[in-house]
């Protein structure tokens, strides 16, 4: 599983240990047992971020070959106004 974000400034996949990286990261890989909601990003306020259009998404690779290949993700989009 790849978790990401695309920015204005650029995409970026969030690495378990160093945080978000510009190259894709598998952050999970496995079996994905049942969880409760979870918080894997903490802003302390909107202005953390620059204005601008984040797209949020999800991606499960699923023969863990090392090659994303979307064919399971999920995004969601978030607008920064200044």
């Amino acid at each position: 599983m790849y978790i990401g974000v695309a920015t204005p400034f650029g995409t970026y996949f969030l690495d378990p240990v160093a945080g978000f990286v510009p190259t894709p990261r598998r952050f999970l890989s496995g079996t994905l047992a049942s969880f409760s909601p979870s918080v894997l990003v903490n802003l302390p306020t909107a202005d953390a971020l620059l204005p601008g259009t984040y797209v949020w998404f999800v991606v499960v690779d699923a023969d863990v070959n090392g090659a994303i290949d979307g064919t399971f993700y999920n995004y969601v989009s978030t607008v920064i106004t200044p």
